[in-house]
């Protein structure tokens, strides 16, 4: 009697034409299989990629808002150095 783990195997073996055509569609099956994966995992990189765009344009978006409304707006008159300094020239001419 033979064991449930090698059963497949002596039929196999009963049939070797089974056995040769299992060996010879071993790589064909392997390379789809590979073939299927690269696929999965290519179609969720890209998805996480799009994904991680998609935050850091919100980020920057939120952040633009954000400073827009806490910077105050500073005119070329109230700014300190050469701008200040020619604006009393400029009026005098």
């Amino acid at each position: 009697m033979t064991s449930s783990l090698t059963a497949p195997w002596v039929a196999r073996a009963r049939r070797p034409l089974g056995l040769v055509r299992a060996v010879t569609r071993w790589p064909v099956d392997s390379q789809l299989n590979a073939r299927r994966n690269a696929l999965v995992a290519s179609t969720q990189l890209t998805a996480r990629s799009h994904e991680r765009q998609q935050v850091e344009d919100f980020l920057d978006l939120h952040t633009r808002r954000w400073q827009a409304r806490r910077v105050p707006r500073i005119g070329p008159a109230e700014l300190p150095g050469p701008a200040a300094d020619v604006a009393p020239l400029r009026a005098a001419l």
